[in-house]
């Protein structure tokens, strides 16, 4: 079968490398690799039976630990080791702590010690020089007696602390009883219908009058002058013709008016 070059169609020789029309190279094909004829070995068999029931496949046991690979059991630590490590280390920090606590307390005890005793002084001497106290005092050694070559201690007694002085009570003064009024803010404040809803009718005037009382004012009826006469605090001085109202500041007169108005609204009229 002729063959023809890919590239212009012209006829290309037999084995030719190059188109002669174009020169384009020609692209040979790799000879096919001959196949070679399966050998019958049927002779060297028997003739095949009919295929016999294949069994059902058993299922695999599970692999117990002690049929486990080798190598799957080493990679895996054991949970008694892992326990026993964890209790190792809480051991150590333990340990580490009661040691830490030792040496603190030693260390405070060393620097209590260094630090004086509290129950005097110790002071020590050389016994090739004088033996002298603290207090300037020197110690007297009888004679013919050996020094020692170790050091003399001489203690000295801590200073016994006084007794702080005893502070003398101070009195507590006696309160004063304040005085017995019906109204004990009607010169200082205005006042209101729940102050003089608990009142009976004698005491609503001898609280309206109570006001003059303070100024000093005497009074004529004898029920009113009886009443104000039993008070320490009163000192009647100015007759009733004499009086002036003037004396009076506004909560003062503010309140003598209310007084008497609520007289007449609720009892008609004054008691006296």
């Amino acid at each position: 079968m002729p063959v023809n070059c890919t590239q212009c169609g012209a006829p290309l020789e037999k084995g030719a490398r190059f188109c002669t029309g174009c020169g384009a190279p020609v692209a040979v094909k790799a000879p096919r690799p001959e196949t070679k004829p399966e050998m019958d070995l049927s002779e060297f068999f028997d003739e095949p039976t009919a295929a016999a029931p294949a069994e059902p496949r058993r299922k695999a046991p599970a692999q117990t630990a002690a049929r486990r690979p080798a190598r799957e059991t080493e990679a895996r630590p054991r949970k008694n080791d892992r326990v026993l490590n964890i209790a190792l280390l809480v051991l150590g920090v333990l340990a580490v702590a009661v040691l830490t606590f030792v040496v603190i307390l030693l260390f405070a005890g060393g620097n209590k010690n260094s630090g004086g005793e509290p129950q005097g002084s110790t002071v020590v001497v050389p016994s090739s020089e004088p033996v002298v106290a603290p207090s300037g005092q020197p110690v007297i050694v009888p004679p013919g007696t050996v020094q020692p070559t170790t050091p003399i201690v001489v203690v000295t007694p801590s200073p016994v602390p006084t007794a702080a002085p005893t502070p003398t009570p101070t009195p507590t003064p006696t309160p004063t009883p304040a005085p017995d009024y019906l109204l004990p803010e009607s010169n200082s404040r205005y006042l209101t219908e729940s102050d003089l809803s608990g009142l009976t009718h004698e005491q609503l005037c001898f609280a309206r009058n109570e006001i003059f009382a303070r100024h000093g004012r005497i009074f004529k009826t004898p029920e009113i002058a009886a009443y104000f006469n039993s008070k320490t605090w009163y000192h009647g001085t100015i007759s009733a013709e004499n009086f002036s109202e003037s004396v009076f500041n506004t909560y003062e007169r503010t309140n003598i008016g209310f007084i008497r108005d609520y007289e007449n609204k609720h009892y008609g009229g004054s008691y006296y």
